[in-house]
């Protein structure tokens, strides 16, 4: 959607300030400073943060005022079985609507993607830019507007837990093996193996989740 106002502008930079760490996962966003920040007003920081909040990388608490999202195990929990959800979808319809196009963009994004995870340069921001375009690219591919729009923005708070600080120096992440699997599956047109690929491969994540939290419960 294109940015037609004030308000639109300050909700785009806003999400890149805080995918960029220039707010931090709990900090209290003060409107008359972001007003400041940004060179606008603060009624326009008002709407923009409640444009904001269904994204779920704010939240609004009325009479308190607005904070990043600051993401604990549960709520990581809850995004994986979502993303299993959502995600295996994409993958099921890009695997039957998927042009020829689209398909040989994700096999090329596929494969820069595969080689910058395998390195060591795999937490770095770039990594994590092209993963996230390589899931906006399925979920594009799958041709539903209204599932792709859900997958924006659980994109958007998956890139919070993935640039959070306790990730970074906590979550040892596994090398992905299973996207040139996914992909041919989808050049295949085979539904029911893409959705499944993906679904596991989000599943393997969540199973890394809960074992990073037993560490931590057990110091």
């Amino acid at each position: 959607m294109p940015v037609t106002t004030e308000a639109d502008r300050i909700v785009d930079e806003l999400v890149t300030a805080i995918l960029e760490g220039r707010y931090r996962p709990g900090e209290q966003l003060v409107q008359r400073k972001v007003a400041e920040d940004f060179g606008v007003a603060t009624i326009t920081v008002r709407e923009a943060f409640h444009r904001l909040s269904p994204s779920g990388l704010i939240e609004v608490t009325p009479k308190v005022g607005a904070h990043v999202v600051e993401l604990d195990f549960q709520k990581v929990r809850e995004l994986y079985f979502v993303r299993m959800a959502l995600e295996g979808m994409s993958a099921r319809l890009a695997a039957m609507d998927a042009t020829a196009s689209e398909k040989k963009r994700l096999q090329r994004s596929g494969e820069r993607l595969d080689k910058i995870l395998n390195s060591s340069k795999r937490c770095e921001p770039e990594a994590i830019k092209m993963h996230t375009q390589f899931h906006l690219d399925l979920a594009a591919a799958s041709h539903n507007e209204y599932l792709q729009k859900l997958i924006e923005n659980l994109t958007l708070v998956r890139v919070l837990w993935h640039n959070s600080e306790w990730h970074k120096r906590q979550l040892v992440t596994r090398a992905i093996r299973n996207h040139d699997a996914l992909i041919d599956a989808i050049v295949a047109g085979d539904a029911d193996a893409a959705e499944a690929i993906l679904r596991e491969d989000i599943h393997s994540g969540l199973m890394e989740v809960e074992e990073a939290e037993e560490r931590q419960a057990l110091g």
